[in-house]
């Protein structure tokens, strides 16, 4: 599994006001491709962890966003592991 990207899954944010879609990809043998460049009101920070840390700002609460925790329940009811 390299050097791919699988969708997980698309998620309708909120429905009831919106109608845009959330798609969310597991891309497998991604790197950075460079720094990133904000917007000036913009604040944007990379975190790469190996996937044995991933869970870690999951279960210390520093991850809040329901987007970004429905895609990790994506990633699990898919099957992939925490290694």
């Amino acid at each position: 599994m390299r050097d791919r990207w699988m969708l997980l899954g698309v998620l309708c944010p909120n429905p009831a006001r919106q109608s845009n879609r959330c798609h969310t990809y597991l891309a497998t043998g991604a790197y950075p491709a460079g720094e990133p460049t904000p917007d000036p009101c913009e604040r944007i920070e990379v975190l790469l962890l190996p996937p044995s840390e991933a869970a870690r700002p999951l279960r210390g609460g520093t991850v809040t966003h329901g987007l970004v925790l429905a895609a990790f329940g994506l990633y699990f009811a898919a099957g992939y592991p925490l290694h």
